[in-house]
């Protein structure tokens, strides 16, 4: 099954950790239908650790920190007001984006914050539109995994998508898509999920 890897800063990782980010925005996304799994990339320099109970001290940052599902996809566009998302399942046919000290967010029907005041998301997104990841059933590892150590699909050499090319290598089937990930992706990559 297709999935997602995602590179997140630090920052951002720590407030999807706490519960305060529910959507993760992106200048593009998958071409996959909602739900899919999402492997969330920690990056940064080795100055987020992290105590768990069963675990103990733990390096979150240059690790794979564990996943969520994104349950949906709200096309981000800019109006005279600001920032607002379109979703096909929101009752709303438009809603604003709450910044972070938005009283009105909590009388919506859902939390649905991206951390982001409309300066910020005007900087990133400039005048294109952009993606709203909704984040759900978000599960934090108790012991993050560092990237040599981390198997997924990386893009075909005859530029597909999918795990179904073989190429033969010394008389060996050896699929090109399903190798180790030797850099984390720039935004994010589809993988196949082993789970």
């Amino acid at each position: 099954m297709k999935a997602v890897l995602i590179s997140i800063k630090p920052n951002w990782c720590k407030l999807i950790w706490s519960g305060m980010k529910t959507v993760e925005v992106r200048k593009t996304r998958p071409k996959l239908e909602t739900p899919f799994k999402v492997y969330i990339y920690c990056t940064g320099a080795g100055n987020w650790w992290q105590r768990f109970p069963q675990t103990g001290l733990q390096q979150m940052d240059e690790r794979f920190i564990g996943t969520f599902v994104c349950d949906e996809i709200y096309r981000i566009g800019r109006d005279c007001v600001g920032f607002n998302f379109t979703a096909s399942s929101l009752d709303l046919p438009v809603y604003t984006l709450p910044e972070n000290n938005d009283e009105e967010r909590n009388a919506k029907r859902e939390e649905l914050t991206t951390c982001l005041t409309d300066a910020e998301l005007s900087k990133y997104l400039g005048i294109h539109p952009g993606y709203g990841w909704h984040i759900s059933k978000l599960k934090i590892w108790n012991e993050p995994v560092r990237l040599k150590d981390f198997w997924g699909m990386k893009p075909c050499r005859h530029g597909g998508d999918c795990c179904t090319c073989l190429q033969w290598d010394n008389m060996k089937e050896e699929c090109c898509a399903s190798r180790y990930i030797s850099r984390p992706p720039q935004s994010w990559c589809y993988m196949e999920d082993g789970e």
